[in-house]
């Protein structure tokens, strides 16, 4: 019975938060659907409407895709498809899927790992991981600035670090960093994120018996600690 009960509490705090989360992309798809509509409208506004239509799709995509996918790994109990990887073809792949980002703001991402350092994990949510402190890197980061990912092995914990070069974490925000929903504006358009991408993280380092930090570095920038446990390495 408890277990009933504290199952429908969870569904109801998360459906709470999906809906007051979707009112805002909702509301401007109606407003651009309203403007399309008028038979009158110039077609360089009706281009502009019928863009910002398919971006709020998108962003409510986005939304419901990690929000799902936060709610399946907040009911895992422990990890289902482990296999060893290496840290270098994890973060060759990322490479790889920041290629675009990294021509569109002229940022160099630099990734550095020992060829042979490995870890026991599931590979697809570390890559998960990785994908949203590097996208999140690459939002605040300055154009011709530089991010760099690197990995080492301390005792029997993996130590991946992704630092920046941007303003930093504002004061109001460092206790907040992993909340649901909680997003700072991006600096190039001022616009929010879902505030789930950390969240998301916190619950694979924890699955992976380890720990997610995001700081300021001493010499400027973000730097976010990701650490996991090598207890089978």
């Amino acid at each position: 019975l408890r277990n009933e009960v504290d199952g429908r509490f969870y569904v109801e705090h998360y459906v709470q938060h999906l809906t007051h989360e979707m009112k805002s992309p909702l509301a401007a798809m109606q407003g651009a659907a309203e403007l399309l509509a008028e038979e009158n409208l110039p077609a360089e506004e009706r281009a502009r409407f019928a863009q910002n239509a398919l971006l709020q799709t998108a962003r409510l995509q986005n939304l419901i895709d990690k929000l799902l996918r936060l709610a399946q790994l907040e009911q895992q109990r422990e990890l289902e498809n482990v296999r060893t990887v290496f840290i270098a073809d994890l973060f060759s792949d990322q490479k790889k899927a920041f290629s675009l980002r990294e021509k569109e703001k002229n940022i160099a991402l630099n990734l550095d790992s020992e060829e042979a350092l490995s870890v026991s994990c599931e590979p697809f949510l570390i890559g998960l991981a990785l994908s949203n402190l590097i996208e999140n890197a690459f939002d605040f980061s300055p154009q011709n600035s530089r991010i760099f990912c690197r990995a080492v092995k301390e005792e029997n914990i993996l130590k991946i670090t992704v630092k920046d070069e941007g303003k930093g974490v504002e004061n109001y925000a460092k206790e907040r960093l992993f909340e649901r929903f909680f997003s700072c504006p991006r600096p190039d358009t001022n616009i929010k994120s879902t505030g789930l991408g950390l969240s998301l993280v916190a619950e694979i380092a924890k699955l992976h018996g380890g720990e997610i930090t995001l700081e300021n570095h001493p010499q400027g920038g973000a730097i976010a600690t990701l650490k996991i446990a090598l207890k089978n390495n």
